[in-house]
């Protein structure tokens, strides 16, 4: 297991790994991955932490992804961004958040969101929670493109194809920082 004593920030660009974690003070984790099959992801939090994890899979064939972090301690931020797009295949993600029992003033925040393009996608966010003391939400969406958004673009000249790849590109882009966003380079 690794330790992470620092505020530090981890990108991965097209790597399908595992991925076990220890954090004790700040960390932000930013993932790309195209045609990514099998990742897992586990982490442990202690005290006063936060913990940030964006990632995007862009699948063209069967894929697994899986993100574990247990929350031992107190006073955390634990909030996880988790983008897929399936062009083909299915796209299989468990998410996973677990506030053990007896800690507190830990913040909880699970923004899951699938964009189907021929694919199939099944995304599992859990919360599990042993305490009264957290705040916690999750949220899950999965769809297909805006039709409004599509009408929209299409009404200012843009042709239905470029328009899908400019909301394609928007949802992909939208969770990474500015800097994350040159490291990819994704047209």
């Amino acid at each position: 297991m690794n330790n992470i004593l620092m505020d530090n920030v981890i990108n991965i660009i097209n790597e399908s790994k595992s991925l076990v974690l220890e954090v004790k003070n700040n960390l932000i984790i930013n993932i790309f991955n195209e045609n990514d099959i099998k990742m897992d992801i586990n982490i442990i939090q202690h005290n006063n932490s936060i913990l940030k994890i964006n990632y995007l899979s862009i699948n063209k064939e069967d894929s697994n992804v899986l993100i574990n972090v247990l929350i031992k301690g107190n006073n955390n931020k634990c909030d996880i961004n988790y983008h897929v797009i399936s062009e083909n295949g299915f796209s299989k993600s468990k998410v996973s958040v677990k506030a053990n029992k007896n800690t507190f003033g830990n913040v909880i925040t699970e923004n899951l969101k699938g964009l189907k393009e021929g694919g199939n996608i099944l995304i599992e966010p859990i919360l599990e929670i042993d305490t009264n003391e957290v705040e916690a939400s999750h949220f899950v969406t999965i769809g297909t493109y805006d039709e409004e958004s599509l009408l929209y673009l299409n009404s200012l000249g843009i042709k239905e194809n470029d328009a899908k790849k400019l909301l394609k590109k928007s949802f992909m882009l939208s969770i990474f920082d500015d800097n994350f966003k040159k490291e990819v380079n994704y047209e």
